[in-house]
């Protein structure tokens, strides 16, 4: 049962693969330095785009834009604003740190403990990053390959996808062609894997049971399809909504915040899944058109409107002037 070695002791116990008077590993968690939140978080001022009484969403969603246009200052007081209710903030404050500060131990400790309280709390992102600081090792924190596999696996069965793609490579490099197998099965049925059937001709009968029986016990750990999109546009909805309130701060003002993300995720749904929106930038133009629109008019559905959906769907257009045409379109529809 070479495929399943490398498997946390629970789901190799299940699997009948260790040997039950095997010690026990440390729980991951307990791996990692006791932190308290209020004292880790760093020292932060309100500033022009993010105040204390704004919701989660919209300062972690206004802290990842900032970061996106280099303002890593005012990045990270969004962001640390955000952290208490919005845990994936503390993934992208472990990046901001490093894009602020450059390196150095005290960077690289400030980091690693960012993203090992989100790890504590289930992230996946920052268990993926974890991985990466185990792995390689650093001057606050020193490799250790066991534990980096551990937490890369805890990544990939918290439904990340990068996690995933890289444990199929470590196992298809180490010689594990069915346990590979069995997670690019997860990945296939969650996004798609183009490589499957190609994989899956190399492998010997023996390791195509190995690797169905490990999907068969795996699958069920891992968030399926439709709870990874759910998760996904979770955050692609505080996203837009950081980038439209640093384009057009005006925008939101008079609703309140569950309208807000109501909003801004009905618009996103209809822009990814029923336009097909190509770019970051069309989508954004969307999001500010459905709110203009449903200000004239709270029953405004633009798809109703052939001029707007023409407007969206010319592949010529930059996204700037989509905004410009889609807006007076929308002036001339709604009064």
């Amino acid at each position: 049962m070479k495929a399943f070695a490398a498997l946390p002791l629970a789901l190799c116990t299940m699997l009948a693969a260790c040997s039950p008077t095997a010690p026990q590993p440390v729980p991951l968690n307990d791996t990692l330095p006791k932190l308290d939140l209020q004292t880790l978080l760093p020292a932060v001022e309100e500033n022009a785009h993010c105040k204390r009484a704004m919701d989660a969403e919209m300062l972690h969603g206004v802290g990842v834009a900032l970061q996106g246009e280099q303002n890593y200052t005012e990045a990270k007081a969004c962001l640390a604003m955000a952290a208490p209710s919005y845990t994936r903030a503390l993934c992208f404050l472990a990046t901001n740190v490093s894009l602020e500060e450059g390196d150095g131990p005290e960077v690289e400790r400030k980091a690693f403990h960012y993203q090992a309280y989100a790890a504590s709390q289930n992230d996946s992102c920052a268990e993926f990053g974890l991985y990466f600081v185990y792995r390689r090792g650093d001057e606050a924190t020193p490799a250790d390959p066991a534990l980096a596999q551990r937490w890369l696996e805890r990544s990939a069965l918290h439904g990340n996808a990068n996690a995933q793609r890289t444990l199929i490579q470590h196992y298809q490099q180490h010689g594990q062609p069915g346990t590979s197998y069995a997670w690019l099965k997860i990945l296939d049925e969650r996004g798609g894997a183009p490589e499957l059937p190609a994989l899956k001709a190399k492998l010997s009968a023996q390791q195509l049971s190995e690797g169905e029986a490990l999907y068969a016990a795996l699958n069920p750990q891992v968030p399926n399809r439709q709870q990874l999109k759910d998760e996904e546009r979770h955050l692609l909805v505080a996203f837009y909504t950081g980038m439209v309130q640093l384009a057009h701060p005006t925008l939101f003002a008079g609703i309140t915040p569950q309208q807000r993300h109501d909003t801004v995720k009905r618009a996103v749904d209809t822009a990814l899944d029923q336009l097909e929106l190509p770019t970051v930038g069309k989508v954004k133009a969307y999001i500010v058109v459905s709110q203009l629109a449903q200000r004239k008019d709270a029953n405004a559905d633009l798809l109703q409107n052939p001029q707007i959906v023409a407007v969206f769907r010319d592949d010529k257009l930059k996204s700037a002037e989509v905004l410009s045409r889609a807006k007076a379109i929308v002036d001339q529809a709604y009064n």
